[in-house]
C-alpha cells in the first residue's frame, strides 16, 4: 500500500496485479482529510470502523508508522518553533508583568516555569552567564582618552 498526500486529502493506494494488463494497477482504496497536526498513530482516529476493517494488518501497520512519523515531525517542528520564539515571549511576559501586574497564583506558576527553564538550560550545557559590566573602550596606542567631563569643561579663567 502506498500513502499519498494529494491536496487536502490523504489517499491510501493499493496496487493489485491485473492479469489482463499483465501489470499492477493502482487503485485508491480509502481517503481521509489531511491534518495540519498529526497527534496520534491510531488508525481509527482518521478512518471509520468499516475502512479500518477493510485494511490488512500490514496496511494498518504501514499507515500507523506513517502517522507516527508525521506526529513525530509535527512535535519536533513545534518544539523548534517554541525554542526560536522563547526569548521574545519571555520579554513580552516581563513587559506585561511590569505594566499589568500579576496575581499571586500566576506568580507561583511563573516562578516554577522559570526554575524548570533554568534547569533545562543547565542540563543541556548552557550555564547561566554572569552579568558583566560593559567593557571599557580600548584606546589605541598614542591617543589620549578623554572623559566626558574633560570634553565639556571650560579652560580655567573663562
Amino acid at each position: 500500500m502506498q500513502i499519498r498526500e494529494q491536496g487536502q486529502q490523504v489517499q491510501l493506494i493499493r496496487s493489485p496485479y491485473c492479469k489482463e494488463k499483465k501489470r499492477c494497477v493502482q487503485k485508491v482504496v480509502h481517503t481521509f482529510k489531511r491534518q495540519y497536526y498529526y497527534s496520534s498513530d491510531d488508525v481509527s482516529k482518521y478512518l471509520s470502523v468499516d475502512q479500518v476493517a477493510d485494511l490488512s494488518d500490514d496496511e494498518k501497520k504501514k499507515l500507523s508508522d506513517w502517522l507516527k512519523a508525521k506526529a513525530d515531525k509535527t512535535s519536533a517542528d513545534d518544539r523548534a518553533y517554541s525554542i526560536s520564539r522563547a526569548d521574545r515571549q519571555i520579554s513580552k511576559a516581563a513587559d506585561a508583568i511590569l505594566s499589568d501586574g500579576v496575581s499571586a497564583e500566576q506568580a507561583v506558576e511563573i516562578w516554577a516555569a522559570i526554575e524548570k527553564l533554568s534547569k533545562a538550560l543547565r542540563k543541556s550545557g548552557h550555564p547561566r552567564s554572569a552579568a558583566k559590566a560593559p567593557a571599557a573602550p580600548v584606546v589605541p596606542a598614542g591617543q589620549v582618552a578623554l572623559s566626558l567631563e574633560d570634553s565639556f569643561s571650560l579652560p580655567p579663567g573663562e
